[in-house]
């Protein structure tokens, strides 16, 4: 626990003032730590741990979180050793920042994209019943510089 929110803290000291926020909660299943940004437009995303270890990474606003497990049965870690959870954790953080992510719905399910590199982690949450078949692009924390 201790190492992802040191992971957090300094992605946040990374952007610039007042950009985003760090927030602890509790869950059943152990501890939720995650950044949400002052930005409506960009996405928040967590670390549920155990308080040994992480579990899962979600994304999401409002209403919707999708969750990537690392041990889970729905989707495949990207790297295969213990050890390389921090980058994988770090990897996907950073793109969330960046703006690379999107949510979809389809007639009865949300998938959310997170871009990194060449390789997109998908996650996937259903049933959900809505208005089908419209996509939400993420906005980065931070709009890159207009040059003059």
């Amino acid at each position: 626990m201790a190492e992802i929110t040191a992971l957090f803290e300094r992605l946040v000291a990374e952007l610039p003032a007042g950009t985003a926020t760090i927030q602890f909660s509790s869950s059943t299943l152990g501890t939720v730590i995650g950044v949400k940004p002052t930005n409506p437009a960009c996405a928040n995303f967590d670390v549920l741990t155990n308080d040994i270890e992480p579990y899962s990474f979600g994304i999401g606003q409002l209403r919707w979180s999708f969750r990537w497990e690392r041990r889970g049965f729905r989707w495949e870690p990207r790297y295969r050793t213990e050890k390389d959870i921090l980058i994988e954790i770090e990897a996907m953080a950073r793109a969330v920042i960046a703006g690379n992510c999107e949510q979809r719905r389809g007639p009865f399910w949300l998938i959310c994209k997170i871009h990194v590199g060449d390789y997109t982690y998908r996650l996937m949450d259903w049933p959900i019943f809505g208005i089908p078949f419209s996509t939400r692009h993420y906005a980065p924390y931070t709009a890159p510089l207009r040059l003059r």
